[in-house]
């Protein structure tokens, strides 16, 4: 089992792609990879119906998946406000693949059998799954829901596709053909492992409370107090530092499974607070019941910084039967650079915790991933898919 990511900053795409293709040939030999993850930038847009055709005839690939991104990752960096194409490619023998695409017509195509019977893998073998979405054509967040039906024991990540301001700007790839929308994915058993690994980035301020009023997605009390005067009293109650935080960067932690104490970070589905209106009563981005537990957070740049370092800590000390040999980030637009004021920050952080390894991805308007067994569409996160060897060759 081989892996190699490589990246080009040309913006000639024939030259990218030779140049990406000389290095994984080099990397993994003249045989066809089985199977490719490519992403590109929007400096390439007039090109992308031609990116799965133009490494067809070079590299001949079983299976290939991708899409756009504002800012991509390969060859060793995160590249932002750049032209870029990356490109990662895996031999991956005694693995079954399988690429699809869907799209989702009405509420039949979003039953549990039958998003398995178009995917087309066994539900039993627990295959993983990368999983890259347009967001203004695919419900994800529902679909989600269902697919962990279909699938329950596969652990899945990806994206929302990004560098695209309305419907029909969006570019998938799945093997030879290209699309404006639905999702595209990949999936796979035998002997390969796909771990996941989600970093929400916040911290969490005040105490967990109780929603004991709601409508849909609109809070009318908590501990029977109107939402205005909880965030009043939370205001009052943080330093200078945090009040400064709190008009800008204030989410809100919702309890994702009843039978979990929510103790430690991640127990909570980090949501964007919408809006308050006259009356106090405050409108956020999750669907809400009665006596769900909420927590409010703060997102800053040591917070996100520490949540991923402690989620790469607690997946190294982990009992694994063996290390990574290729990984994918699917980060949050609202991260890199302009966030964290360096670049590849995250990739960093990921060779820094789990050592070097061929690391492709881009930057998405949502990420995919699982948290307390549930994949979700979450956002301002990192989420990591991490590919090992069931069995040692």
């Amino acid at each position: 089992m081989k892996w190699h990511t490589v990246a080009s900053g040309n913006r000639v795409i024939e030259e990218a792609v030779a140049e990406c293709t000389a290095s994984i040939q080099e990397a993994l030999g003249d045989k066809p990879p089985d199977l490719l993850f490519v992403f590109l930038t929007p400096h390439y847009a007039d090109h992308y119906e031609r990116v799965p055709g133009l490494l067809s005839v070079a590299l001949s690939p079983l299976h290939l998946v991708g899409c756009c991104g504002e800012g991509v990752v390969g060859g060793n960096r995160e590249w932002e406000m750049e032209a870029a194409f990356t490109v990662t490619a895996a031999r991956l023998p005694g693995v079954q693949i399988k690429t699809f695409h869907l799209d989702i017509a009405g509420e039949h195509d979003l039953e549990p059998g039958v998003i398995a019977s178009k995917i087309g893998l066994p539900a039993e073998e627990g295959p993983g799954m990368v999983l890259l979405a347009d967001p203004f054509t695919f419900p994800a967040e529902i679909f989600l829901n269902h697919l962990d039906q279909a699938y329950p024991f596969s652990q899945k990540a990806g994206g929302l596709v990004s560098g695209g301001n309305m419907p029909g700007q969006s570019f998938l790839f799945r093997d030879e053909a290209v699309y404006r929308g639905g999702l595209v994915g990949v999936g796979f058993h035998g002997n390969l492992a796909m771990d996941t690994l989600v970093s929400q980035g916040c911290r969490a301020v005040g105490s967990p409370m109780f929603i004991t009023g709601c409508q849909d997605n609109v809070i009318l009390e908590l501990d029977g107090r109107s939402p205005r005067e909880v965030l009043h009293g939370l205001y009052q109650s943080l330093d200078k530092g945090d009040r400064g935080l709190f008009s800008q960067a204030l989410f809100i932690g919702v309890e994702m499974r009843p039978e979990v104490v929510v103790n430690d970070r991640g127990d909570f589905l980090i949501r964007n607070i919408i809006s308050m209106d006259s009356r106090g009563r405050l409108e956020v981005a999750a669907g809400l019941v009665e006596n769900q537990v909420i927590q409010f957070h703060l997102r800053d740049r040591k917070a996100s910084a520490e949540d991923l370092k402690h989620q790469l800590a607690r997946y190294h000390a982990m009992e694994k039967s063996g290390q990574p040999v290729g990984s994918l980030l699917f980060s949050c637009l609202g991260r890199g650079a302009r966030f964290f004021g360096r670049p590849n920050h995250d990739s960093d952080l990921l060779y820094t915790h789990l050592g070097m390894m061929p690391l492709g991805g881009f930057f998405c308007n949502g990420e995919i991933g699982p948290v307390q067994g549930a994949t979700y569409v979450h956002g301002y996160t990192s989420s990591f898919a991490l590919f090992r060897r069931r069995t040692p060759e």
